[in-house]
């Protein structure tokens, strides 16, 4: 532990080393990420293509809205935020309403399947 340093200094530091050693070895880890694919593919023959057939076919609008706010995190036009909750930095997007794919709720891993939990329990 770096004396001095919070928590959330040490996360960014972790983050952007993470990052630097991503962009350096970008393309070894495409490659080893592209064949452990191949290989799972291999043993379970089918099985990625018909879970994403099903996904894509039972929820075309979610898919859209997932793959829109991923298209504008990465091109700088949306920023991801912290967690609305807790400040945490490392979140996610959570759409209400899939018809609005860029209107999100930034809410990190734990408070986003919190919230999923409420809404199924709810039902």
């Amino acid at each position: 532990m770096l004396s001095g340093c919070t928590t959330k200094e040490q996360e960014e530091r972790k983050r952007a080393k993470a990052k630097a050693y991503y962009k350096t070895h970008k393309e070894e880890l495409n490659s080893y990420n592209r064949d452990y694919k191949k290989e799972w593919a291999k043993v379970h023959p089918g099985k990625n293509c018909e879970h994403n057939r099903t996904y894509v076919n039972k929820y075309p609008e979610k898919l859209k809205a997932h793959r829109l706010i991923a298209v504008a995190i990465n091109n700088g036009s949306v920023k991801r935020l912290s967690c609305e909750i807790c400040g945490n930095p490392d979140s996610e997007a959570h759409h209400d309403d899939y018809s609005k794919p860029l209107n999100v709720r930034w809410l990190c891993i734990k408070h986003h399947g919190e919230y999923h939990a409420r809404v199924r329990n709810a039902h």
